[in-house]
């Protein structure tokens, strides 16, 4: 009898880290595919990302909307609300449609109402990117409570694995799996050439371009300082800037609207693409001079491309960092000063040979593996003491 397997997807973000391990699971004959899309994928504010789903052919099961309409910015009572209502719409999926296994990637507040509702339904969860730590962000905090609540954990190197252990998960249902990032580079990777990135979105790439993209610190009270950033990057000569989307969290429209009056004012070196689409996006970030800004692309993908990136701020305090990263504040001298060494002999030197602590590529088909192996698995577990 096969297992029904659901996995949710809440964002382009994420989805583009999940699209092989679908692909693999699709392929499994003792397994049933349930795909629940959810989360920022369902809303106009995003470009409606679910249609990229829909373009690669993979079926969606249901569809879960949880976020509001609306142009100003979320606020935490805007997120405790749709995670309030998600609670039944998760679990009455999960009963009618019988779920066996429930899947939950990483850290988002969008799965804090479907890992409760397991919880009490009995279905047993395997986490994956667990143990990581985001100092900046309250997802940080959403990621261990996730760990406390699965059975079996995906992570991506020992230094993780530990830290799991750590909080008292048994070390026999932790399984070092490297990143899934890695597996979406590979040597045949359908790469997009330049041209067709330029025609896709109408711009032109200049002789030294950036890949942008920040997200708010949710751990911080304060707006961040993006004007600084905007400013630094203005005064590089024969330069163009792409920017990319925001998350759905609270002061995230700030952050998009301070970059969309910095475009319209600078639409000659700068352009504003809420969604590039795996493909494109990997395919610019492979070309660009540099990826800047506080999105884990920057921290587990850039790196296999030998991407210099410029780390900003708080949000990625405390993951395990590859030498091609930097790191500085919101202060326009610190990035200045990163854009001048990321450009030096010394550093571009430092960087051919790259550590990659997020291993190579084979994540997702040793999680299948691995699930293939616990096909009875159940939701129950105790406290592992050390």
């Amino acid at each position: 009898m096969k297992k029904n397997i659901c996995i949710i997807t809440g964002s382009r973000a994420e989805y583009g880290l999940q699209k092989k391990i679908i692909d693999n699971i699709n392929q499994i004959k003792l397994f049933n595919l349930q795909l629940i899309v959810t989360g920022s994928h369902l809303s106009n504010n995003f470009s409606y990302t679910y249609k990229e789903i829909i373009k690669d052919g993979i079926k969606i099961t249901k569809k879960i909307k949880i976020l509001p309409n609306k142009k100003k910015d979320l606020n935490s009572i805007d997120i405790l609300s749709s995670i309030g209502d998600s609670f039944y719409k998760f679990g009455n999926f999960f009963k009618n449609k019988k779920t066996d296994i429930l899947i939950i990637f990483g850290d988002r507040y969008e799965m804090i109402a479907p890992a409760y509702a397991a919880l009490f339904l009995t279905i047993p969860i395997c986490h994956i990117h667990g143990g990581e730590i985001t100092n900046g962000s309250i997802d940080d905090s959403i990621r261990h409570t996730i760990t406390k609540l699965s059975r079996l954990h995906f992570v991506a190197n020992k230094t993780y694995k530990k830290r799991v252990i750590q909080m008292g998960e048994n070390p026999n249902n932790v399984f070092i799996v490297g990143g899934l990032g890695a597996d979406k580079i590979k040597k045949n990777y359908n790469f997009v050439k330049y041209k067709e990135i330029e025609k896709k979105f109408n711009f032109k790439f200049n002789k030294i371009n950036y890949l942008v993209t920040i997200h708010p610190e949710t751990n911080n009270n304060k707006k961040l300082e993006i004007k600084n950033l905007l400013d630094a990057i203005k005064e590089v000569k024969n330069s163009f800037v792409i920017f990319t989307g925001v998350n759905a969290d609270f002061d995230g429209y700030y952050i998009k609207n301070e970059i969309l009056k910095y475009v319209k004012n600078n639409d000659k070196k700068s352009i504003y693409i809420e969604s590039m689409g795996d493909s494109y996006y990997l395919s610019t970030m492979k070309i660009v001079t540099a990826v800047i800004g506080n999105s884990s692309s920057g921290i587990v993908e850039a790196p296999y491309f030998k991407v210099p990136t410029i780390n900003i701020g708080n949000r990625q305090n405390g993951r395990v960092f590859s030498n091609s990263i930097v790191h500085c504040s919101f202060n326009k001298k610190e990035i200045k000063s990163c854009l001048n060494k990321i450009n030096s002999l010394k550093f571009k030197k430092s960087i051919e040979k790259i550590s990659l602590p997020y291993g190579k590529a084979g994540a997702s088909n040793k999680i299948c593996n691995i699930l293939m192996k616990n096909f009875n698995l159940t939701s129950y577990k105790t406290f592992y003491d050390l």
